[in-house]
């Protein structure tokens, strides 16, 4: 007769226990998810349109016809999503800022609407003791620079450059894989930031 203790349910528990036994005091736990993925109301409050907004429109391009025109719906449904977060324990959740839903040509004009909404969220998070985490990119690049080129246009970092020293004056706040596409071999996962940090940006885009 097999003990409990010998039982096959428990070898995946144990294992999970002792891994979790590896990672240092300090390493933060937590959730994350990606603007386009969630948020929906891609229509809503000024945003403007996103590379994948366009991608998912053309006929073909995506077997069933998905789209993130709603999503999750996140956009109105944040303050519920997070306390499901928080109903986990969860510390920390790693979110990205849609570029086009905070400057919708991806140049010029900023969108308060859309920076409002981060900001509540922001403090939402906050006031269930979890800490945000903000990624300033996560493949939504607004269409109207993709237009212009897009990533293969210099000037398109630039653009980069002004959008992420924008966020960061007002939040702290990573680049999600910005190597991907690139020369794999430089040793750069995340771009870290720190407040009106734009030079350290300029310095990551031109490794």
């Amino acid at each position: 007769m097999m003990t409990s203790a010998e039982s096959p349910a428990r070898a995946p528990v144990e294992e999970t226990l002792s891994l979790a036994g590896r990672f240092p005091a300090n390493f933060v736990w937590g959730v994350a998810t990606s603007a386009y993925q969630i948020e929906g109301a891609t229509r809503e409050d000024e945003r403007g349109d996103s590379i994948w907004d366009e991608f998912c429109r053309r006929p073909g391009a995506i077997r069933d016809g998905s789209n993130g025109d709603r999503a999750c719906d996140h956009y109105h449904r944040a303050d519920a999503d997070v306390d499901l977060i928080a109903s986990l324990n969860i510390p920390a959740y790693r979110f990205s800022i849609a570029w086009p839903r905070v400057q919708p040509q991806g140049e010029g004009a900023w969108n308060e609407k859309g920076f409002n909404f981060y900001e509540r969220l922001i403090d939402r998070l906050l006031s269930r003791g979890i800490a945000p985490h903000v990624t300033l990119y996560h493949w939504d690049l607004p269409q109207a620079l993709q237009e212009k080129g897009g990533w293969t246009n210099r000037e398109t970092a630039d653009r980069f450059v002004a959008y992420a020293a924008e966020v960061v004056r007002r939040f702290v706040a990573t680049s999600s894989e910005p190597l991907e596409g690139r020369d794999r071999r430089v040793p750069l996962g995340f771009a870290k930031l720190h407040d009106g940090d734009a030079e350290f940006l300029d310095q990551v885009i031109n490794v």
